[in-house]
């Protein structure tokens, strides 16, 4: 029997609908774009249920073999695994309003990915003229030991806040 990696939300499921409450209050607050960053634990189980990655191209992605699939516009080959992968969406909103969530492909070193998350929010902030930073908003998600006073995590927080680098705040959530 073949062993394979597990990156499941046991113990975790609370994530998925504090995500969504989470992304329906920033909405009533004015946010119009969030930012994720996030670990291989739970990133399928988000895809699917809170960024809305269509079950069949999540599916198609686990087969190496797989052949391009037109119809859902998915093209294999990348090289890439399925659990770095990332996706953006479109999400319906309380009121009517929609929210643009993008959740960025992480490289096997996780937390490389929270500078590439803060940088994102900082541009489309200076690219809509979103100087009071508040209709761009930065998330990061983390297992609570990625967190342990140095490396990436540690640098990046203590780069928050340069004036040219900021995005007037960002919410780190532990797994």
């Amino acid at each position: 029997m073949k062993a394979a990696k597990r990156f499941g939300l046991e113990g975790g499921e609370a994530l998925i609908p504090g995500m969504k409450k989470m992304f329906d209050r920033a909405s009533d607050l004015g946010v119009e774009n969030i930012v994720v960053g996030m670990p291989h634990r739970g990133r399928l189980d988000v895809l699917g249920n809170v960024f809305r990655k269509p079950l069949a191209q999540i599916f198609i992605e686990f087969d190496y073999n797989a052949k391009p699939v037109d119809e859902i516009g998915l093209y294999t080959g990348t090289g890439d695994v399925k659990y770095h992968l990332g996706t953006s969406y479109d999400r319906p909103a309380r009121g009517g309003s929609r929210i643009h969530l993008s959740l960025l492909a992480n490289p096997s070193h996780l937390e490389a990915v929270d500078p590439v998350v803060l940088g994102k929010t900082r541009a489309k902030q200076y690219y809509t003229n979103d100087v009071d930073r508040t209709k761009n908003m930065a998330v990061v998600i983390h297992g609570d030991g990625s967190f342990a006073g140095q490396g990436v995590v540690y640098e990046t927080l203590h780069l928050s806040a340069l004036p040219n680098y900021t995005t007037g705040g960002t919410v780190v959530l532990y797994t």
